[in-house]
This record gives structure tokens, C-alpha cells and sequence, in this order.
């Protein structure tokens, strides 16, 4: 029984499904390495010399050129086992078949324009990991496509996430700043993101904390001081007396009152300019 669509997944691990979810091996790691490729460029299409200089860039022009010949043929018997239909060539160009592929970080970048919180949190959903984490191939040239295409998809991420972050309840927001710590633990922003939540939600005593263990994070891995942003949140929390020694540092104060220390009608009011609250 054959797949009509296979589903490809870049974030995370590589993965390939047919469209019953079922899952599609392949053969060694340039199989999937041309896929990934292909899906990524423009059209879904890639000249033969590209992939051949792409996966074999340490090697003659002719070796490549066989080599690739061979990797294509054990990938296309591959995609035959499983049923799919999704590869074309032609003389000088491979290609895979835009109607007949789901990519996840499509759909990522496609709904981060999104005009609703729910509408972009299901674009960030696609988000499950670091751009093919793990994938090492071995050819430089390829493995700089992967580095830069990491780098960039990250930096879309943590962007995205911290746009939606102050737009949900207080929960869920933050915990979306408890992963932007862990996809990039000595960024100062994410930080300050939570500790305005922490804040906004009247949990001052654990705001607090995570101030000091930014302003210690920042000493121990740059030797620098806070940035006048941070301290300026910094400043409020410890505004009309709040720091008292008979002040239990976990008893929460009033959230209201704590949105009004930073200067701001709410924190969300920064982002409803690009992203409408439904």
C-alpha cells in the first residue's frame, strides 16, 4: 500500500513518515542529508553539481559526481520500499515533488506571522529541537548549511517565543521563558522576560532569584554587569521597602502593583502591535 505524501522533520532528529505516520528509514546519512537539502532550497530543487560539491566537498569533482549517482540510486530504492513517490531528476537537476512533501519547518516559518497568540503558538509548536540536532556529515560545506540554518531557525525561535510568551496566562508563559533559558541559557533578554512574569503574576520573591541568578550568570560566563534594562526591573522589585528583612522572599504581592513598577501598562501591551489578543 503506497503513501501519496511523506511528512519530513528537520527539527529534532531527522525523521521521514508516510502519511499514515509510518516511519521511512534511510540508507547511511547522505540519503538524508540530499533530502533535507532539497527541502530547503528554493522549489525544492537543487542542481546535481551543488549536492555532488555539497556532500562530497572534500573530494575530486568526478568522485563526487559517482558518488552522488550512487547515494541517489540507494535513495530512491529507499523511497520505492516505503511506498513513496516523491523524487524527480532530470539531466542536471534533482528534485523532490512540492506536492507531495509536508515539511515541519514550513509550516514553522509560514504561521510566524501570525496574528493570534493560538495561531502562532501552533507555528512554534513545529519547533521540537534544534535545526537536523546532532547531524554531522562530515563535508564542510555542508555542515557550515546546517550550522548557519541552526543559527538562523534559533533565532527565529527565541524571537517567536518571547513575542508569545507575555500573551498567555501566566503558566504557560512561563514556562515558554523556562525553555528560552534552556535553548540559550546566558541570554540576558530571556531573563528579563521572566523575571517580569515572575513580577506581573505577583511572584516577587522568585522574581527576585532569577535577578540575582542573571546578574550572577553574567559575572561568571562574561564578566560583565546587567544590562540599565535589567536593572531597571531590578530597581522596582525592590521599591517601597519590599526587601525588607521581615519579608518573606516566596510571599507573593499584588501582580497589579508589580506591572505598575516597570512602567508599563502590562507587558503584554509591547507585542498586540504585531500579534492581536483573540
Amino acid at each position: 500500500m503506497s503513501n501519496s505524501r511523506a511528512r519530513i522533520f528537520l527539527f529534532g532528529n531527522f525523521q521521514m513518515a508516510g502519511d499514515r505516520g509510518d516511519r521511512v528509514d534511510l540508507t547511511g546519512k547522505r540519503g538524508p542529508a540530499i533530502v533535507a537539502y532539497l527541502a530547503r532550497s528554493p522549489g525544492m530543487t537543487a542542481p546535481r553539481e551543488r549536492l555532488a560539491d555539497l556532500l562530497w566537498s572534500d573530494s575530486d569533482t568526478d568522485h563526487a559526481r559517482n558518488s552522488l549517482r550512487q547515494t541517489l540510486s540507494v535513495l530512491r530504492q529507499d523511497l520505492m520500499r516505503a511506498g513513496l513517490d516523491i523524487m524527480e531528476s532530470r539531466k542536471d537537476v534533482v528534485a523532490l515533488k512540492t506536492g507531495a512533501v509536508d515539511v515541519d519547518v514550513d509550516g514553522f516559518e509560514a504561521g510566524l506571522t501570525a496574528r493570534s497568540p493560538h495561531e502562532l503558538d501552533m507555528a512554534l509548536a513545529h519547533y521540537s529541537g534544534p535545526f537536523l540536532e546532532g547531524f554531522y556529515l562530515g563535508s564542510s560545506t555542508f555542515d557550515d548549511w546546517v550550522s548557519a540554518e541552526r543559527e538562523r531557525l534559533l533565532g527565529r525561535a527565541v524571537e517567536s517565543f518571547e513575542k508569545l510568551a507575555p500573551l498567555v496566562d501566566a503558566e504557560k508563559g512561563l514556562g515558554l521563558a523556562d525553555r528560552l533559558l534552556a535553548m540559550e541559557p546566558t541570554r540576558e533578554a530571556s531573563y528579563r522576560l521572566k523575571i517580569e512574569l515572575l513580577a506581573a503574576s505577583g511572584q516577587r520573591g522568585k522574581a527576585i532569584r532569577t535577578y540575582e541568578a542573571c546578574r550572577k550568570m553574567l559575572k561568571n560566563e562574561f564578566g560583565v554587569e546587567l544590562s540599565p534594562e535589567t536593572r531597571a526591573i531590578g530597581q522596582s522589585l525592590f521599591s517601597d521597602g519590599e526587601a525588607a528583612p521581615n519579608h518573606r522572599l516566596d510571599q507573593p504581592v499584588n501582580g497589579a502593583r508589580a506591572v505598575r513598577h516597570l512602567g508599563r501598562p502590562s507587558i503584554a501591551a509591547r507585542y498586540t502591535s504585531t500579534v492581536v489578543r483573540r
